[in-house]
């Protein structure tokens, strides 16, 4: 019995460290493709919302004398005060559209620096990771669990881990390995 303690014991360090690897994988920075990919999506919505929000469409009307930013006046601790918030966003928005490469430029190098030599994971590589580890700890989880009705089988008494999922703890003794 001391043997099937200690591989008990030997199995949650290794389902310990699986979980560490999937924390370390889900926190591991995108690689700088994915992260301009991202920055452009960025610049597309914020800059399309400032556009949309000028309603730059009305210029065909005659009686049109240009967009407005949107200034609101509104009460704070009983004073009026301008609520320009919304229109700094439009403002940027703009600003980040039309100096998109600009923009772009300053965040590559600014990226290109923060990660140094580190390479960062595409979307593809990460969930590759995440599924290849998931899998690690179901295997090792599934270990476990066979390992625990034996002991339990042979009289044995060994307590869970509280965070064992329950799809662990109610798989049919035919999918446990022996």
């Amino acid at each position: 019995m001391a043997d099937a303690h200690s591989a008990i014991a030997d199995l949650r360090e290794q389902i310990a460290a699986i979980k560490a690897r999937v924390v370390d994988i889900e926190r591991a920075p995108q690689n700088i493709e994915a992260a301009m990919a991202a920055f452009d999506s960025w610049v597309d919505r914020i800059g399309t919302a400032a556009l949309d929000d000028l309603r730059l469409e009305l210029a065909s009307e005659a009686s049109w004398t240009g967009p407005r930013l949107p200034i609101a006046i509104v009460k704070h601790d009983g004073f009026a005060v301008r609520d320009s918030v919304y229109a700094l966003e439009m403002l940027f928005g703009l600003v980040a559209l039309t100096s998109r490469e600009a923009l772009r430029k300053i965040v590559m190098e600014q990226l290109a620096d923060r990660m140094g030599d580190e390479r960062g994971l595409s979307a593809e590589e990460r969930a590759t990771a995440l599924a290849s580890a998931h899998a690690d700890l179901l295997a090792a989880e599934l270990m476990e669990e066979g390992l625990i009705r034996a002991m339990d089988e042979a009289g044995s008494s060994v307590a869970r881990r509280g965070d064992v999922p329950g799809a662990v703890l109610l798989a049919a003794d035919s999918v446990l390995p022996s």
